[in-house]
């Protein structure tokens, strides 16, 4: 009796985790207001920086554009530091390329037949 109730809690046990699976799998929890807070476009009046919920849907921007737009934003965001290029450590280091000679090309086919 106590294995027969065994099987019928794992059998149960097993339909519930397949169950969260299912739904934590298929459910659509992004958060959309991540990618709309850190977007910015000059708008039509010249205005810069984040652009709302409403703005976002008045100008009727799909989601791609939103992450493309987000993209776009931390791109811009990059500052480069170019004071290293002038140091001395930069000017010192030593160029060990290898200068390659040109070799004679192969044939047009290689599995033709040999003439």
């Amino acid at each position: 009796m106590g294995n027969k109730r065994t099987k019928i809690l794992i059998i149960i046990l097993i339909i519930i985790l397949i169950g969260a699976g299912i739904y934590y799998f298929t459910s659509d929890n992004k958060d959309e207001s991540a990618v709309t807070s850190n977007v910015a476009v000059i708008t039509e009046n010249g205005n810069t920086g984040p652009l709302s919920e409403t703005e976002t849907t008045k100008m009727n921007i799909p989601e791609e554009g939103k992450n493309i737009l987000n993209l776009l934003n931390q791109i811009k965001g990059v500052i480069l530091d170019t004071d290293f290029f002038q140091s001395s450590a930069f000017k010192n280091l030593i160029d060990f390329s290898v200068e390659l000679t040109s070799q004679p090309l192969g044939r047009d086919n290689p599995f033709a037949p040999l003439k």
